[in-house]
C-alpha cells in the first residue's frame, strides 16, 4: 500500500512539473528530434501509469474503509451509533464496488495503451541506436570470387567486411529545449486527434551510399590480390602490393545521412485508410513493428478512461453523507418498518437523527473514535486486541465472527425478554468508548423515531448489507 502511494505521489508530482498548458498542436510541434519524441511518448506512458496507480489505490482504500465500517457496524449495531455506522458501511461498500468496477472496466484499454506505446518507444530507440553512429571504414579486403552482379562480363571481386556499431546512450539534455511543451501531450490523451510519433514506414535504415575507388587502369584479365592493411585490391602483375600500387580498386565504408522528420499520424486518416495487410497473414506470422492502425486504435480507446482519486467516506462533507442514497435508503427502511412513508420534509431531520442528532459531528464520532476504541476479544492464546481500525486490518475475520455471533445471541435473548449475562461486559465497554467519542449527549436520544432506529439497527444493517 505504501509503495503504491509513493509511486502515485511521484507520478502526480511529475505531471504537475511537466504540465505547461500547451495545446495538442503545440505539444506535437515540440517534437523536433528523437529526444523530444522520446519524452513526448514517455509523458503519455507516465499518465497511463498514473491512472492505473490511482485506480489501484482507490480499490485498496475504499475496500479498507468498507471493511473498517462493516466491523464498526457489527460492533456498535446495538448502540445509538448502529444506524449511522450501517449507513456509512453502505456508502463505503458502494464506493469499493464502484472503484473495483472502474478498474475492471478501464484497465484493459489502459494496459493496451501502455503495451503499444512501450513497444513503439522501443522500436524508435532501436532505430536511433543503429543509425546514430557512422559505419566504420573496413580495414582489410579479401578476394571475393568471380560472380558478376553489376557487369555482364568476366569480373574478379574484391570485397571487405565491416561490423556496424550501435549507440548505447542518447544525450537528451532538456536545458534550453521544449521538453516540457512536448510532455504536455499527456494532458490531452482522452481527446487526441493526432500524434507526433513516426509511422511504422519510417522505422527503417536510412539510404546508404556505396563508393569504390579506382586507381590506374585495372585489368580484370590479370590476377588481383588483396592489398595488405587496406580495404583494397591491386593488380598482381609484378608491381607493388601496397596502397601505392599503380592499378587497383579500393572500397569505402557505406555512408548515410541522418535526419529527423517528426511523425504526424492523423487519427481520422489512419482509420479511414485501414489496410488489412498490416495484420499477420497467418497464425504463424508475427508483426515486427507496431502498425499505425494498432497505435491509433489503442490511443483512441483511451477516451473516457481517465481515473481520478476517490474522496474517501471520512473526507466527504457531512451534507453529502446525509443526502447519500444509502442514507435515504436507511430512512425509507426505517419508515417502512414503522408503517410510514418517508416525507421529503422529514429527510433532513431524520438523516441527522441517524448520526446522533441535530449537532451531528460525523467525522469525530464515527471515524476518529475508531482509532481510539481499544477492545480485547477472547483470552489466552486466542486473545486479540486493538481498536476497530486495527482489528479491521489485522483480525477482521475473527472480530467479525465474534461480533456477529454476539449480536445473534443478543437478538435471540431479546426475543426471549432477557439479555445474556456474558454480554453485559462487552456492552459496557462499547458504551464507555461511545461516551469517550463525545457523542453521548446527542447519540443517546431514545425518544420517538430515534428509539425505533436503535431497536431496529440489526434489521436495518441487514437490509443495507444484503
Amino acid at each position: 500500500m505504501k509503495t503504491v502511494l509513493l509511486n502515485l505521489a511521484f507520478l502526480q508530482l511529475f505531471a504537475t512539473l511537466t504540465a505547461t498548458g500547451a495545446t495538442e498542436a503545440e505539444a506535437n510541434a515540440a517534437v523536433t528530434d528523437f529526444c523530444h519524441e522520446r519524452v513526448y511518448a514517455e509523458a503519455i506512458i507516465a499518465k497511463l501509469t498514473d491512472w492505473l496507480a490511482t485506480a489501484k489505490t482507490n480499490v485498496e482504500t475504499t475496500t479498507a474503509d468498507a471493511r473498517k465500517l462493516q466491523l464498526a457496524a457489527a460492533r456498535y449495531g446495538n448502540t445509538a451509533k448502529g444506524p449511522g455506522f450501517a449507513a456509512l458501511t453502505a456508502i463505503a461498500t458502494a464506493q469499493a464496488a464502484d472503484a473495483a468496477a472502474e478498474l475492471a472496466t478501464k484497465q484493459p484499454a489502459i494496459m493496451l495503451g501502455l503495451q503499444v506505446l512501450t513497444s513503439k518507444v522501443a522500436e524508435l530507440a532501436t532505430l536511433e541506436a543503429l543509425t546514430k553512429p557512422a559505419i566504420p571504414q573496413p580495414t582489410q579486403a579479401q578476394s571475393g570470387g568471380t560472380t558478376a552482379v553489376a557487369f555482364s562480363g568476366t569480373v574478379k571481386v574484391c570485397q571487405a567486411t565491416v561490423t556496424p556499431t550501435q549507440a548505447a546512450i542518447a544525450s537528451c539534455n532538456p536545458n534550453g529545449k521544449k521538453h516540457d511543451q512536448a510532455k504536455a501531450i499527456a494532458e490531452h490523451i482522452e481527446q487526441l486527434t493526432s500524434i507526433a510519433l513516426r509511422s511504422a514506414a519510417d522505422v527503417r535504415l536510412p539510404t546508404l551510399t556505396l563508393r569504390a575507388e579506382v586507381q590506374g587502369t585495372p585489368d580484370a584479365s590479370h590476377t588481383i590480390a588483396p592489398t595488405p592493411g587496406a580495404a583494397a585490391c591491386h593488380i598482381n602483375n609484378g608491381g607493388t602490393n601496397n596502397r601505392g600500387a599503380a592499378d587497383g580498386v579500393g572500397l569505402q565504408a557505406p555512408t548515410f545521412k541522418t535526419g529527423f522528420t517528426a511523425g504526424k499520424l492523423v487519427f481520422s486518416t489512419i482509420q479511414g485508410n485501414r489496410k488489412h495487410s498490416e495484420g499477420p497473414g497467418t497464425e504463424h506470422d508475427v508483426n515486427l513493428l507496431t502498425a499505425d492502425t494498432k497505435l491509433v486504435d489503442a490511443l483512441t480507446g483511451l477516451a473516457g478512461k481517465a481515473i481520478k482519486p476517490i474522496t474517501r467516506v471520512a473526507e466527504l462533507p457531512e451534507d453529502t453523507i446525509l443526502n447519500d442514497e444509502a442514507t435515504i435508503d436507511m430512512l425509507e427502511a426505517q419508515q417502512q418498518i414503522e408503517g410510514k412513508e418517508l416525507k421529503e420534509t422529514d429527510k433532513s431531520r431524520l438523516a441527522k437523527q441517524l448520526f446522533g442528532g441535530e449537532k451531528v459531528k460525523i467525522k469525530e464520532v464515527f471515524f476518529d473514535s475508531l482509532t481510539k476504541d481499544s477492545v480485547t476479544i477472547g483470552s489466552g492464546a486466542k486473545e486479540i486486541k486493538g481498536t476497530t481500525e486495527q482489528l479491521s486490518k489485522n483480525h477482521f475475520k475473527k472480530a467479525m465472527a465474534y461480533y456477529n455471533t454476539l449480536n445473534l445471541k443478543k437478538t435471540v435473548a431479546a426475543s426471549k425478554g432477557a439479555e445474556p449475562e456474558e454480554d453485559t461486559k462487552t456492552d459496557a465497554a462499547d458504551k464507555t468508548e461511545e461516551k469517550k467519542g463525545g457523542d453521548n449527549k446527542t447519540a443517546t436520544n431514545t425518544t420517538g423515531s430515534n428509539s425505533v432506529l436503535i431497536k431496529k439497527a440489526p434489521l436495518l444493517l441487514a437490509f443495507l448489507l444484503f
